[in-house]
């Protein structure tokens, strides 16, 4: 077989390129994570961390970037499915919008033929949200009606097999994240005259991080392997363009001194870090079964600071109080290689909420939540094509403590995800 030429490189990074992360969304994550890169690792989505082989071992283990093989090329496309119904305390309901949404991740991997060496980069959207609510529903001009964060990985990562039982790998995370907010501004407020026609205040910023990802696998007699990895938090400070719509002509201060229609606009979040242990035993030469346990350290999520140039007096608060939790999520998962052809995977997974009840949010409305996942692998000569399903049950959130009233209430969500992931060896 042939070493892959500087050609093959340069047409799989057009490749990769064009799968690339499109929006942030809730159908998984617990806080603001995604779901797993990959359909196979989806497939047995609470047992990925010991038996990921393939290319997506760059962000669930990069230790076992050493088992890849020959160059390689995944490309995942995700469709999530997130719907939330809320019943205020008053009576007032409302449900969200544009609930499908669209996500990519591509992944370059390979080994050395001796398996001692392995290296890869990979582009994915580790975090991200996406919610929207209708103008005049129950969060009109107390929440924002659409909030949107993407964030954008990419991740260069080599792996080494130091010994027969000890495999390691470590990677660079290299963040690009953009975050949107819109929402209604009662103007009448401001001016002191009730005919004043409400505006939108839309905010628009993105930022750059660091990070880091580690991972090791120790290979135990019996066809075992245990896998511990690290993902490092990393602190994105956005910057970018505040607009008032329907800016109105009869405020009572001198415009451009006080306000004006546009301003800056700057926040910043910060990333958790996530540790994960994995536990993995080749049941039969055909069957894995493998248990992860991950600790996510959400705390550092303590408030989102918004501050929009001069016009921040416009604002009731500068700063939105979080004050999130840490969590953690327990899972097992298994993949049956039923022949050359085919596989078939199934996992669960339980994902603790780091929201607590006093800042629950309509733009982030996180429960802890119970998963299960189903997927079908197939495989031939150097072709594989890998289709999983997960579907989410969500605990209802009694919310009756919170910081704003108007959030008080219930909160049923219903979550669905399909994802397709096709890999190529050259």
């Amino acid at each position: 077989m042939n070493k892959p030429s500087r050609i093959n490189w340069i047409r799989v990074f057009v490749l990769i390129g064009l799968v690339i992360p499109l929006t942030g969304f809730d159908a998984w994550a617990n806080g603001f994570r995604n779901p797993p890169e990959g359909a196979a690792a989806l497939g047995k989505a609470g047992g990925k961390i010991a038996f990921s082989d393939d290319a997506s071992a760059i962000t669930h283990n990069p230790a076992n970037l050493v088992n890849v093989g020959e160059l390689t090329l995944l490309q995942s496309v995700v469709l999530p499915y997130a719907n939330w119904e809320f019943t205020g305390l008053d009576g007032r309901t409302g449900e969200s919008k544009d609930d499908w949404k669209l996500l990519g991740s591509g992944h370059v991997a390979a080994s050395s033929e001796d398996g001692k060496f392995g290296y890869g980069i990979a582009l994915t959207a580790p975090y991200g949200q996406s919610s929207q609510w209708s103008d005049n529903g129950p969060f009109a001009f107390v929440a924002p009606q659409f909030a949107q964060l993407r964030t954008i990985a990419v991740n260069p990562t080599m792996a080494a097999k130091v010994s027969d039982w000890l495999d390691i790998g470590a990677g660079v995370n290299i963040y690009r994240s953009d975050i949107s907010l819109r929402q209604l501004y009662p103007w009448s407020v401001v001016t002191g005259d009730p005919t004043s026609q409400p505006g939108n205040v839309i905010l628009k910023g993105d930022g750059l991080g660091v990070g880091a990802s580690i991972g090791m696998t120790v290979h135990v007699p019996g066809n075992q392997r245990v896998a511990l990895t690290y993902r490092s938090e990393s602190t994105i400070s956005y910057e970018g363009r505040a607009e008032l719509k329907n800016f109105p002509g009869n405020l009572p201060f001198p415009v451009n001194q006080i306000a004006s229609p546009t301003s800056r606009f700057a926040t910043e979040i910060t990333f958790p870090n996530i540790v994960g242990l994995g536990y993995g035993i080749a049941l039969h030469e055909s069957v894995q079964f493998g248990i992860d346990i991950e600790w996510i350290e959400f705390s550092s999520f303590e408030s989102l600071p918004l501050d929009i140039g001069n016009n921040q007096p416009l604002l009731p608060n500068s700063t939105i109080p979080q004050n999130w939790n840490d969590t953690w999520t327990l899972g097992c998962g298994a993949d049956w290689s039923v022949n050359d052809l085919l596989s078939l995977r199934a996992g669960y997974v339980w994902l603790e909420s780091p929201v607590p009840e006093e800042t629950f949010a309509p733009t982030l409305p996180d429960t802890d939540r119970h998963v299960v996942s189903v997927g079908v692998g197939l495989s031939k000569d150097r072709h594989q094509v890998d289709v999983a399903y997960m579907l989410s049950f969500y605990d209802d959130a009694e919310i009756n403590n919170n910081v704003n009233p108007a959030f008080n209430g219930t909160y049923e969500g219903e979550g669905h995800l399909i994802q397709l992931s096709y890999a190529i060896t050259f």
